[in-house]
């Protein structure tokens, strides 16, 4: 016994990778790539399809996959609808009010007002989940807060390339990405995640059709060219069902500060996209915005993790 005791204090990288955080937290990160995606390819869908109807593409792609993946678990809904409502709530304010805001700002800016979210996450935990953040993710939230200022307000005020009326729907978006998050870790994996996200696309569903209705082309469709065809395909698939699931499936299972700072990786992978897809140029500036970000990430997400675990092998 002797030995392995030895063997485990000299290999602290052995306990990490063995922790039962590892594979939700890496599972987090890179839906959090995916995240940061859907943004670009959203702007490319405008360029011949109002919001409505990108958001009503994407409900129509993701509601089957998701009734595939929970069939079995349909069940559950009897008695555990109070659980799962304010999940779904939270959920559809998000994807709706967020589908409304991104035309009238630019893909990049949209992802940077998300990196509120780790501050309210942070400030909520303690009340509702009894989950207090450790001071190197203060410290990283404050970074990652910092960076958010480089890249929206380094160019004297660069945040005015996207409307005041989108950026405030988009900031609507994040109050309820914040909350969804808080009620996801509270459940923890008590209920599949299919189920909460069926749940929220199926109460998103009336309300875009009446949305597109109202649009100004209504339900008449354009030729659509195959970029078109293929962000939509894009957005409601790998950055519809496989993110959500995957999202959800991980913030079930890691502290709520850990999985709302991972979206500053999402913030990075929309800025690149955005830079090579769309041709939103970034300047020094900006560049040195995402560095602060990807420290916060380190300082949030996977220093406490590593440190907690350095820790026990000490003792």
């Amino acid at each position: 016994m002797r030995p392995s005791t030895k063997n485990s204090r000299n290999n602290p990288m052995k306990k990490y990778f063995s922790n039962p955080l590892f594979i939700p937290l890496s599972v987090l990160f890179l839906s959090a790539i995916v995240g940061g995606l859907p943004p670009v390819g959203i702007k490319i869908a405008l360029r011949q399809l109002e919001s409505p109807m990108i958001l009503l593409f994407r409900l129509l792609i993701m509601i089957p996959l998701f009734l595939l993946v929970s069939w079995k678990h349909l069940g559950i809904l009897k008695n555990n609808y109070r659980t799962i409502f304010p999940v779904a709530i939270f959920w559809m304010g998000n994807i709706v009010v967020f589908a409304f805001g991104i035309p009238y700002t630019t893909a990049s800016v949209s992802q940077v007002l998300y990196t509120g979210v780790p501050v309210l996450v942070a400030a909520l935990s303690p009340m509702f989940l009894k989950e207090n953040p450790t001071k190197s993710q203060i410290v990283g939230i404050c970074i990652g807060i910092l960076g958010t200022l480089v890249i929206v307000f380094g160019g004297g005020g660069s945040i005015t390339s996207g409307s005041l009326k989108g950026n405030v729907l988009v900031f609507i978006a994040t109050l309820s990405w914040s909350l969804y998050i808080l009620y996801t870790r509270k459940q923890k994996s008590l209920i599949p995640a299919s189920v909460n996200l069926l749940c929220g696309t199926l109460l998103a569903l009336p309300f875009s059709m009446w949305l597109v209705y109202m649009s100004k082309s209504g339900f008449i469709l354009p030729v659509l060219t195959m970029s078109t065809i293929g962000a939509v395909i894009f957005v409601g698939f790998i950055g519809g069902f496989v993110m959500f699931i995957l999202h959800q499936w991980s913030t079930q299972r890691v502290p709520a500060v850990m999985s709302a700072s991972t979206g500053y990786i999402s913030v990075i992978s929309s800025t690149l996209a955005a830079t090579y897809f769309l041709g939103e140029h970034l300047k020094f500036y900006e560049w040195m915005g995402l560095l602060f970000l990807i420290v916060a990430v380190v300082l949030t997400a996977t220093l406490p993790l590593l440190a907690r675990h350095i820790r026990k092998t000490m003792i």
